[in-house]
């Protein structure tokens, strides 16, 4: 999996959930334990009318929680 190579290398990997790119239910399965501190959340580029129905940040974290991260 392409998230985990970059972790390999020492690179930070992006979860996203914005209007044009969404990789977070993709990429979740390669967050563990050990790696957990090189993923981090990224709205990239959200449409107002998403932002205001679904949120930015709290949106990702909830669901990250559903897709089974441990909080």
């Amino acid at each position: 999996e392409e998230a985990l190579e970059r972790v390999r290398r020492g690179m930070y990997v992006m979860l996203r959930e914005g209007s044009a790119a969404k990789n977070t239910r993709h990429v979740l399965p390669a967050v563990n334990e050990k790696n957990v501190r090189r993923f981090f959340f990224c709205t990239d580029d959200k449409h107002l009318d998403e932002l205001v129905d679904e949120g930015s940040i709290n949106y990702q974290v909830k669901l990250a929680i559903q897709e089974g991260l441990d909080p």
